[in-house]
Parts: structure tokens; sequence; C-alpha cells
């Protein structure tokens, strides 16, 4: 009999750990407090959160982000050290440093040039409020678009 109540309270006593980590999960998830690291939860006036933006499908979601890979399938294109002039609800502006593969004399043996770039995102889509579109245009006015997210 003494070993059925000290199975008994081991049972309840995991039965009740469980639902201690299923209550804080849960609380945690729906938290309007929690956001991607750097982002910022709210466009001022606390109305809405401001769009995020996804380079890659195996990347999260974030806000003002420092790195933007364009290229998903082979890296071939990014925008590196990203300072963000402005986040908005319709696009986001910032100036970094653009690194593409030259693909000379081909994509695997390619080289990579870098140069100063303006990105901007756009395109929001609901509700999702992710950018779907990305463009870097460089100094003479050569400018690289493209799709970030499909949803």
């Amino acid at each position: 009999m003494a070993v059925l109540r000290s199975d008994h309270r081991r049972a309840r006593a995991a039965g009740v750990l469980a639902l201690a980590c299923i209550a804080s999960f849960v609380t945690a998830c729906g938290s309007s407090g929690s956001a991607p690291a750097g982002a910022s939860p709210q466009v001022s006036g606390g109305a809405k959160a401001l769009p995020q933006v996804i380079d890659c499908s195996f990347d999260k979601a974030a806000v003002r982000p420092q790195n933007l890979i364009l290229a998903c399938a082979d890296l071939g294109a990014e925008v590196d050290k990203i300072t963000w002039k402005s986040w908005a609800a319709d696009k986001a502006e910032g100036d970094g440093t653009e690194r593409l593969n030259t693909c000379t004399p081909n994509c695997a043996a390619g080289h990579y040039a870098t140069k100063p770039v303006h990105v901007v995102l756009s395109d929001p889509i609901q509700p999702a409020n992710l950018y779907t579109k990305a463009t870097a245009t460089d100094a003479s006015g050569k400018s690289l678009s493209v799709p970030l997210y499909k949803g």
C-alpha cells in the first residue's frame, strides 16, 4: 500500500509540473510584450505592431536586422551592417554594404564584390505583417530587387 501511495504522489507531482509548464508556455506565447531581439514591437501611439522581415525561410522574423540575405538559394547576395533610417508600416529604409557574388568565371568559383547600398523593404502583407520585397540600390542607381516572403 505504501508503494501505491508513493506512485500516486509521483504521478500527481508530474501532472502538476506538466500543467505548470503548459501554463507558462501559453502565457509566454500569448504575451503581447514578447518581440524578437532588437525589435520595437509598437508604432508610436501603440496602435499597431511594426512589420517584420524574414530574409530566408530558415530565419526568424525581425525588426531592423543588421544583415539581410537576398539570395537564399546560394547566399550569393546579402546586405551587411545595415543602419536603418526608418521603419514604418509601409516601408523601411536603411544603408548597408552589399556583398554580391560576381559569378565569374562561374558562381561556384566567383568572388564577392562589396559596395555601399541603400536598402528599401516594402510591400507588407497582412495578416502576417511582413515586408515581402527588398531593393538594394547602389550609388550609380543600379538596383537589385528580390521577393522576401511568399507566405
